[in-house]
């Protein structure tokens, strides 16, 4: 048999087109193995194989790209061939499938196995005996299961154009759709289009727009079919768009749910989601927080296990059917007592959920320790089980999750990983509680997961980046985390001295070194469950802003990684380098003065020492801003503090930010970076007018040009690990100040950017405008850690103003209140944006309707960094079943989706 493979694509200059694939004839996937093709004409390659006879052909083969040693692959699943062995020849018409085409996007899991999901179909596919065949094939995941694509055209075959006979293509390997016919007459241009018909009523619904699809059809010659693939249907109403609401899991209430939102508790969304014609709901981290069971546990982005999920998300009350122990009346009562609080009270929901779940271990746990479920979910789910239900076991032994305090067991003994279940193990009653409490989540979880799936509602999750340094996956996996340093963020307008979480950061050499098996591993567990997420801070993939141990600002941290500036290279700049006037803290007599006043003298004398006439440094027992935070603590304990401390404190904190370069670390004193917002400072101020021309210009270099090309590399390999470990649909949020690399990167592997009105990405406005945003985003509102829009309407009346001409083009003084028919233009007007998703919390919905929303805005924000009482506690005020129950506002909902396209598929 000869097979003829057939592509269009514009090459650059040395660039070179090849087929790999999985037999010996196309190399067994080796690049070295490759089948080069030869370039024809007008862009199209050409490859010949002679295979030796057989009975039936089957294969599966990609496209690639050489370039030198560079090697690029075609987007998208192999190719599959198959052909019966009696034909003589076969050509397949093939075009490249480009990372960065938008409509990647529908192939991942969310459409393709939830949005669009269909059931294989049972009836076999035709397939014709003729001599010539053409066998059409077209990817199309974008097709509703009720609904099949068919094929018209100018043939007989093909119905005459005529859309009742128009040909039933077969889904069998969908989003693939294929059909084999002979068309009528030979030697003719067959013009044909694509349609899409409801498999009940057999009416078309669809057909593509544009011109007709054109193929020349050969005189009959020798036995021989030819496989033309097409990419994707031309729909008439554009692009996919989609709506949905994010509330956190904790924050939803209903008739069942304990004190905080629960897994169950999806259920009801995804009711109440489908009734609006929402087709996604967005959740926060869902992952184990707990560490001392106090309210520092709140946070969802501060986890203990990238894997292990948060027992407070159980229903108990679903655990405990049938328990002997533990009665439905006593958990119902308990259960009142809970959500009588109009707020989460974490650590008391926490502490009596743990409480109840220990006694149901206790009396379940011989049945559950040998039932055959628990072996197999153990087994399953080992590598990270194991080591958390260990973790759990080791903190509660003493006391806290500082695993380096943990004496012999500060570290992890890979050489105790157990294979399988076993009953004998060390400590197996203990690890069997939390490895209990994990199951019975998983089973929670899974429920509600298949059940959006069965409804087609997509479930998103955010990762966060950080990974706590006294966690699970840094006691397990050290070497793969930086906890030398902390990530935070550089200074800005809001955080003039940078910011510090004290999280650990990832060590991407060493993952790397291991086919980021980690990313992977927790992306593959979190697909079980949803079939999209958002990466919180996702610029971190290009560069990582690490500070220090023993700084507490973020203003002393430094990019990694970076290109950093060696000695040599500043002096050719014309800078004297001098490493003591640069490096360490500039503090001068006349300086003290300014700040201190009075109290210079004995401030100095405790604190600095005099050098020479006029020039200070910090004593030994002060040398790092956190001997300064720790001074100041023990002072406050023993409170023996001075009214002034507080000042002096910040005085002696900033004297530690007066430094212009920060030693590159592991140099060896020749490599230096620039530090952040250098030209603030009072060293800077006092430099010769030379010196300040030089460092302004390498600060503006290098933290913008120097660096764009290495950190789009550095980007492009982290994010294509992240990208193709799953089949999840991928969002990025890339707030704030970041490189100009990153929205290009995220578009050529189709990463979806969050767009947040109030915080644009272009520095030079106030808002953004929806219809400016791109296709490949999630707009949205509000966040999480923002003012819900009546909120923030009621809390800036400038800016709201200025929003209230500038975005919606209103005349007059604004509202003194977000009205509801101002909420619902807002909304609106994101509705009708290019974004793919839309996306609003859940209070931003409710604020169209003045008769369900909350009486007061300020009870509605979900977190507020600066407010120590708006901490993670935010609740629904109504349940989920009151919600179904109103009819008008999810009619509401429902037809302002309508309007803007985002509730018909086609």
């Amino acid at each position: 048999m000869k097979i003829t493979f057939k592509i269009h694509f514009n090459t650059h200059f040395g660039q070179q087109l090849a087929i790999l694939g999985n037999c010996d004839a196309l190399g067994n996937w080796n690049p070295s193995q490759a089948v080069f093709m030869s370039h024809i004409d007008h862009g199209y390659w050409v490859a010949n194989l002679e295979l030796p006879q057989r009975s039936h052909y089957k294969f599966t083969y990609k496209y690639v790209i050489f370039h030198g040693e560079h090697l690029e692959w075609e987007e998208g699943q192999n190719r599959q061939f198959q052909a019966k062995g009696s034909l003589k020849h076969v050509e397949c018409q093939d075009y490249w499938r480009s990372s960065c085409d938008p409509r990647n996007t529908l192939f991942t899991a969310a459409f393709a196995k939830n949005i669009m999901a269909r059931k294989k179909p049972k009836k076999k596919a035709k397939i014709s005996h003729a001599d010539w065949v053409l066998r059409l094939q077209v990817y199309a995941p974008r097709v509703k299961k009720t609904d099949h694509v068919c094929v018209l055209g100018s043939d007989y075959t093909l119905g005459n154009w005529n859309p009742k006979k128009a040909l039933e293509m077969d889904s069998k390997n969908f989003p693939l759709w294929k059909v084999e016919f002979s068309p009528k007459k030979k030697a003719q241009l067959l013009e044909y289009k694509f349609g899409i018909r409801n498999s009940i009523s057999g009416e078309i619904t669809t057909i593509e727009q544009g011109a007709n699809r054109k193929l020349w059809i050969p005189p009959a010659s020798e036995k021989s079919l030819v496989i033309l693939t097409d990419y994707s249907l031309s729909y008439p109403i554009g692009n996919w768009k989609g709506a949905g609401v994010a509330v956190p899991v904790f924050s939803l209430r209903t008739s069942s749910s304990m004190g905080v939102g629960e897994f169950l508790d999806l259920k009801k969304c995804v009711d109440w989601a489908k009734a609006c014609g929402m087709k996604i709901i967005q959740l926060l981290p869902i992952n184990d927080t707990n560490r001392t069971g106090s309210l520092s546990d709140r946070s969802p982005y501060s986890a203990i296990s990238s894997s292990a999920l948060n027992p407070i998300y159980m229903n108990i009350q679903a655990t405990a059917k049938g328990s002997r122990y533990i009665s439905q009346r006593e958990l119902e009562q308990l259960r009142r007592i809970f959500e009588s609080n109009p707020n989460l009270d974490y650590a008391s929901v926490y502490e009596n959920k743990l409480k109840i779940l220990k006694t149901l271990y206790n009396e379940q746990k011989e049945a559950f320790m040998t039932a055959k479920s628990t072996q197999v979910f153990f087994n399953e789910n080992k590598h990270w089980l194991y080591p958390y239900a260990l973790f759990r076991v080791y903190s509660e032994k003493y006391g806290h999750t500082n695993f380096k305090q943990w004496k012999k067991n500060a570290k992890f003994r890979h050489n105790l990983h157990v294979l399988e279940w076993n009953r004998h193990l060390p400590l197996i009653k203990e690890i069997a509680f939390w490895v209990f409490i994990q199951y019975h989540l998983h089973i929670q979880l899974q429920e509600a997961s298949l059940y959006a799936r069965q409804k087609h509602v997509v479930l998103k999750v955010d990762i966060p980046m950080d990974v706590a340094k006294n966690s699970v996956d840094t006691w397990v996996y050290p070497e793969l985390f930086n906890t030398r340093v902390h990530a935070g963020a550089p200074p800005n307008d809001d955080a003039p001295q940078g910011q510090s979480w004290e999280t650990a950061t990832f060590n991407w050499d060493e993952m790397r070194n291991n086919q980021f098996a980690w990313w992977k591993s927790r992306l593959i567990h979190l697909s079980q469950y949803f079939d999209f997420f958002c990466v919180d801070r996702i610029p971190d993939f290009f560069r990582t802003w690490e500070v220090p141990k023993e700084a507490v600002h973020g203003t002393l941290g430094i990019y990694n990684k970076t290109i950093p500036y060696h000695i040599d290279e500043m002096r050719e700049k014309g800078l004297n380098f001098d490493h003591t006037r640069f490096c360490k803290p500039y503090i001068r007599e006349h300086i003290l003065q300014a700040l201190l006043g009075w109290r210079k003298q004995g401030v100095s004398e405790y604190f600095f020492d005099e050098i020479e006439p006029g020039v200070y440094n910090f004593k030994n027992n002060f040398d790092t801003q956190k001997k300064i935070q720790a001074f100041f603590e023990k002072r406050k304990r023993e409170k023996s503090q001075d009214p002034f401390d507080s000042i002096l404190e910040n005085i002696l904190m900033d004297l530690h930010d007066e430094v212009l370069f920060i030693q590159d670390p592991g140099s060896d004193s020749s490599y230096f970076h620039p530090r952040h917002s250098l030209m603030k400072t009072r060293s800077f101020r006092e430099l010769d007018a030379h010196s300040q021309a030089v460092l302004k210009e390498m600060h503006a270099d290098y933290f913008n040009s120097r660096q764009e090309d290495f950190w789009r590399l550095e980007g492009l390999w982290k994010l294509q690990a992240v990208r193709y470990a799953t089949e999840m649909l991928v969002c990025g949020n890339a707030a704030g100040t970041i490189p100009q690399c990153v929205p290009a990167v995220m578009d050529e592997l189709n990463i979806l950017k969050l767009c947040i009105q109030r915080m644009p990405s272009d520095s030079q406005i106030e808002f953004a405008h929806p219809a400016d945003y791109p296709y490949l985003s999630v707009c949205t509102t509000s966040s999480h850690d923002m003012a819900p829009i009546r909120l923030w309407w009621e809390s800036d009346r400038e800016k709201a103003q200025r929003f209230y001409h500038s975005v919606l083009g209103k005349h007059g003084p604004a509202p003194r209140f977000a009205e509801d028919w101002l909420c619902k233009e807002i909304l609106a007007q994101h509705l009708h944006a290019p974004s793919m998703w839309a996306i609003f919390p859940l209070q931003d919905l409710l604020a169209i309707n003045h008769q369900l929303r909350r009486d007061h805005p300020h009870e509605e924000q979900v977190y507020d960094p600066g407010n120590p009482t708006q901490q993670w506690q935010y609740r629904m005020h109504l349940k989920l079943e009151d919600l179904l129950k109103a009819v008008d506002f999810n009619s509401d909902i429902k037809e302002l989706i309508i309007q803007s396209g985002r509730h018909s598929n086609y």
